[in-house]
């Protein structure tokens, strides 16, 4: 039901289009809309992420499932720590707003809703191991902060750096979410662990298509390092984590049906 709700809001958001553009932006826009006369923007496939991630996350903890699936403990913390660095960027800079029929306050709604779930999932793990927590943020950030975009206003390097962390976590939680895949036994043929590991790759992918597709090099628009380069490679890393992730779920899954039907 919560997918359902999900994907008939964002048709009929994108059925509604977009509201209209001043007139200096308007051949800007044409372009854009050209290229992506589905979508309308390339920025949707961002927000049917924070969409869908929400989605994902409720069903778990709704089910009260969220023990039993690869979501808990260290992912839930690094994607915490993704969460709290973009509700940084929004407060800081409106350039990484997402544009389009599902632009606009929508997804930054997603984004904030949310950190007290992934607080509440992960608190446990920060309270029984905070120095590890802290080592993961200390090398995403020092990552984040010699390799940064040159985007939000007036060189609000902070900015930059944190849509670099919110990335960089992502990324990490995406392996976490592989690694407690292959170690977690119980509760994997859940209701709720299947359809976590049918959506994790699907939300990833949107992530990834963006950035492999809709997000060409500048080097006018580098701050420091490689960012271009550091946000393709992670996104594909962290579609590949959960698509190994799914592979392994749906193997073991099918694999003890048909152990038990040919017993």
């Amino acid at each position: 039901a919560g997918l359902l709700t999900c994907l008939t809001l964002a048709a009929a958001l994108r059925a509604r289009g977009i509201d209209a553009v001043e007139a200096e932006n308007a051949e800007a826009w044409a372009q854009i809309t050209s290229e992506w006369p589905l979508l309308l923007t390339a920025d949707t496939l961002l927000s049917l992420q924070a969409m869908l991630r929400l989605v994902v996350l409720l069903c778990v903890v709704l089910r009260g499932a969220a023990a039993s699936t690869p979501l808990a403990g260290e992912c839930c913390a690094l994607w915490l720590l993704a969460g709290l660095a973009r509700a940084g960027v929004l407060a800081r800079s409106g350039v990484y707003a997402l544009d389009g029929p599902l632009g606009g306050a929508l997804p930054a709604a997603c984004e904030i809703a949310l950190l007290p779930i992934l607080f509440v999932l992960s608190r446990t793990t920060l309270r029984r191991a905070p120095l590890t927590a802290a080592a993961a943020l200390a090398a995403a950030g020092t990552f984040s902060a010699r390799n940064h975009l040159a985007l939000a206003d007036e060189g609000d390097r902070l900015a930059d750096t944190l849509f670099m962390l919110a990335h960089s976590c992502d990324c990490l939680a995406s392996f976490a979410f592989l690694f407690r895949s292959i170690l977690t036994e119980s509760g994997s043929k859940s209701v709720s662990a299947g359809f976590t590991h049918l959506l994790m790759p699907v939300q990833a992918g949107l992530s990834a298509y963006y950035f492999l597709q809709a997000f060409d090099a500048a080097p006018e628009l580098v701050g420091a390092g490689v960012p271009f380069e550091a946000l393709q490679i992670g996104n594909t890393a962290a579609l590949g984590a959960y698509l190994g992730a799914s592979a392994l779920h749906f193997a073991e899954r099918f694999d003890g049906t048909a152990v038990r039907a040919f017993v």
